[in-house]
């Protein structure tokens, strides 16, 4: 029986591992229920499936003909999250949860990372979908 938890705890933390060092795309449906918001990868014109490290994530996700008509509708597939000044961040942030207030600075001090973003978007889709959320440890992590 201790054998069978050691390995259970194990493989718990191996699958723990995996996710942590796996990327995350994020696909964002914007609260003007018009825009979306892409985060976190790319997809090129050959419709591949990019991450921010430029490693390949899934092949052929999109047809040429998907690519063309979303470039065409001024969806930008080549964005990236680390190159964009802070404020084009908080504009991003602040599309996807409803906040359109272009001057809006929560916190000037505070740095805002593509992983941080994410799990700041994480916890509001669970929000939004009634998942509860416990948010432990001084620094909100943990």
């Amino acid at each position: 029986a201790q054998v069978h938890a050691a390995a259970d705890e194990v493989l718990q933390y191996a699958l723990r591992r995996r996710w942590e060092q796996s990327p995350h795309p994020y696909l964002f449906f914007n609260s003007d229920h018009v825009s979306m918001t892409f985060i976190g990868f790319n997809v090129d014109r050959t419709g591949n499936l990019i991450d921010q490290n430029g490693e390949l994530l899934e092949s052929e996700i999109m047809t040429k003909r998907l690519h063309s008509g979303l470039k065409a509708q001024n969806v930008n597939l080549q964005e990236n999250f680390d190159k964009w000044s802070r404020l084009q961040r908080l504009q991003c942030l602040g599309k996807v949860l409803g906040q359109n207030n272009e001057e809006f600075e929560p916190d000037d001090t505070y740095e805002l990372t593509l992983d941080n973003v994410k799990k700041i978007l994480a916890i509001q889709m669970r929000f939004r979908c009634g998942i509860p959320v416990v948010v432990m440890g001084e620094t909100g992590c943990g």
